[in-house]
C-alpha cells in the first residue's frame, strides 16, 4: 500500500471509539511529565501516550487491540503486551474486561490520580475552547445563522 499517494489524506479510517477522521488528523501527543515524572521509556511511553490522549480527548478508555498500538508505536505486539503490563504495574493505567456477547475485551484507563496537577492543562483547554468557540462562529455564519 502506498501512503504516500495524492488521494491518501481523503481517505476516512473509524478509530476504536467510532469517531470518523482523515488521515491528517490523527496523532496524540507525548507530554514532559511521561518522561520526566513517570520516566517512560520508548514503547511504553508510546503506548501511555496513545491511552492518554483517549483520556483527555474524548474522557474515555482505550478500547483498541494491541494491533492497533503496535501498528502507532511501530512496536511489535509482544512488545506492546510488555509495555501494558509494565504500565499496570506501576499503577499508571488500569485494566478491565467489558463482555461483548461471547467475546471479553480489554479496556485501559489511565488513573487519573497519579497525572500532575500543572498549568498546561489548563492552558490546552482554553486554548481548546477558544477554537471550539471560533469553528462554531464560523459554522453558523456558513449557515446564515448570524448577521
Amino acid at each position: 500500500m502506498n501512503y504516500l499517494s495524492n488521494n491518501s489524506h481523503e481517505r476516512e479510517y473509524d478509530n476504536n471509539d467510532g469517531i470518523v477522521m482523515t488521515r491528517g488528523e490523527r496523532f496524540f501527543k507525548v507530554w514532559d511529565f511521561m518522561i520526566g515524572d513517570f520516566k517512560l521509556e520508548k514503547t511504553e511511553l508510546l503506548v501511555y501516550s496513545i491511552i492518554f490522549g483517549m483520556y483527555r480527548n474524548y474522557c474515555d478508555a482505550f478500547t483498541g487491540s494491541r494491533e492497533y498500538l503496535a501498528r502507532w508505536t511501530s512496536a511489535s505486539e509482544r512488545s506492546v503486551a510488555a509495555a501494558l503490563k509494565s504500565l499496570e504495574e506501576k499503577k499508571l493505567i488500569e485494566k478491565e474486561y467489558r463482555q461483548y456477547g461471547m467475546i471479553r475485551k480489554a479496556i485501559y484507563r489511565v488513573n487519573t490520580r497519579l497525572l500532575p496537577t500543572c498549568e498546561m492543562f489548563k492552558l490546552e483547554n482554553i486554548n481548546r475552547d477558544a477554537n471550539d468557540k471560533e469553528r462554531q462562529k464560523k459554522r453558523r455564519k456558513e449557515l446564515g445563522l448570524d448577521d
